[in-house]
């Protein structure tokens, strides 16, 4: 009687072990998409194009709940100090000013159920 349920638990390690691999591979593909959103944005030569790039992907009125890893992938975020339910990612551009700046900033800024209601851009002045 224990062979059949050593038997049993093999199946059922090998048909846990055999998934594994199934289940992490949209992961890692969701990972590498976000990457892409994220790392074509920071890419744009400067704050106008960051704009129209923000504007064209993630409009104001834009459902970002399918879009939280490019949230996450922000260089800072904050409440907005005169909306409190307006919350704001900040992101810096790729590319750098000569004193080490980064040559512009655009920020997206979402509603409690991120929804975007705001996007900008400016170049870093410091």
């Amino acid at each position: 009687m224990k062979l059949p349920s050593l038997l049993l638990l093999l199946a059922l390690l090998s048909g846990y072990v055999g998934t594994a691999p199934l289940v992490a591979a949209p992961a890692a593909g969701a990972a590498s998409a976000t990457h892409s959103v994220t790392a074509d944005l920071i890419a744009q030569p400067d704050a106008a194009a960051a704009l129209v790039w923000l504007q064209e992907s993630f409009p104001p009125g834009s459902d970002l709940t399918l879009d939280l890893d490019f949230l996450a992938a922000a260089n800072d975020t904050f409440d907005d100090p005169e909306d409190r339910s307006l919350r704001l990612y900040v992101y810096e551009a790729g590319s750098s000013t000569l004193d080490g700046h980064p040559s512009w900033i655009a920020w997206v800024g979402v509603d409690d159920e991120f929804i975007v209601l705001l996007i900008g851009s400016s170049p870093a002045g410091r």
